[in-house]
């Protein structure tokens, strides 16, 4: 009976190792950053893919020259085009008793001076902030100015040069709009109803990528045409509100944890007897026919003697 419920438990563990192993790799990768995801917004999805030359126009099909490559394209290519990047400060401020409010007017009315707005602000605790986006020509000195209206306890400033991709998705944008000229051109000149539909079709993947890029290089403008400014501001002597970090021990913290952990343990060794009960059955099958070829078969009594 222990050799049995040995057995078991060892089997159970053998499947919880395998169940870990096996969803080890299933997580899947985390991307991030404004920039990347309006490049990525214009690649499209499944089912597009980039314009690729085709047959004679003779036989009634599609003509399209071979297009270029846009990543081979410098900043000079394109005119029009010169460096672009994404501001944004953080800046937070301390100011004297009573004035937050003169402050969040005194900020707002800064931001108006320089051809911005407040994108988003609020109070509590003689505590706020306010968001502001100002135009990047105006940056600077929208920044120095509201750095001035009280007493700075930090600040930070960052960009993103992404000319690189305005670039790469004017380069796509060119090539997409000449596919889409060719076949409006052969849309014209369709003499058949199966070539009709089979030219829409290409032109509504086209112009489907079309509006995509055009999508990509709209956030793009949006974020290098107008700085984000985060201001912070304090009174002095205002309370701080203490958030509780995740390193600090915490009796619902730890159950949440332990009761994660059993459901974690559960679900791979549910996970590893997927893998191992298949193979159990196989290996005893096995088995089963090696014990039985390998069975010695009874002699004849005649034979023995």
């Amino acid at each position: 009976m222990k050799t049995r419920a040995l057995a078991v438990i060892s089997f159970l563990a053998v499947a919880g190792i395998v169940g870990f192993v096996a969803r080890g790799g299933a997580h899947p990768s985390e991307t991030g950053g404004n920039a990347s995801g309006a490049a990525s917004l214009a690649e499209g999805g499944p089912g597009l893919s980039a314009p690729s030359p085709a047959p004679n126009d003779a036989a009634g099909k599609v003509t399209v020259a071979r297009p270029y490559t846009a990543l081979s394209l410098g900043p000079s290519a394109i005119p029009g085009i010169g460096p672009k990047v994404i501001k944004e400060a953080t800046v937070a401020l301390r100011v004297k008793r009573g004035g937050l409010q003169q402050a969040l007017a005194a900020a707002t009315a800064t931001a108006g001076r320089y051809g911005g707005f407040v994108e988003a602000a609020s109070s509590r605790d003689r505590a706020g902030s306010i968001r502001l986006r100002i135009p990047e020509t105006s940056f600077e000195q929208a920044l120095a100015a509201l750095r001035g209206l009280g007493t700075v306890s930090s600040s930070s400033v960052s960009g993103q040069d992404v000319t690189s991709q305005f670039v790469d998705l004017n380069a796509r944008l060119i090539t997409w709009r000449s596919q889409e000229a060719v076949l409006l051109r052969l849309m014209g000149r369709a003499t058949s109803i199966s070539d009709t539909l089979r030219i829409q079709t290409q032109l509504q993947q086209v112009q489907v990528r079309i509006e995509q890029i055009r999508g990509a290089l709209r956030v793009l403008h949006n974020q290098t045409s107008y700085g984000t400014i985060d201001l912070g501001i304090r009174e002095v002597g205002a309370p701080v509100v203490k958030t509780q970090s995740a390193s600090t021990p915490s009796l619902a913290r730890a159950w949440q944890q332990a009761w994660a952990g059993c459901i974690g343990v559960v679900s791979a060794v549910i996970v590893g007897l997927g893998y191992l009960v298949p193979l159990g059955l196989l290996a005893l099958a096995g088995w089963a026919v090696y014990r039985r070829v390998a069975r010695p078969r009874a002699v004849p009594a005649g034979a023995a003697s």
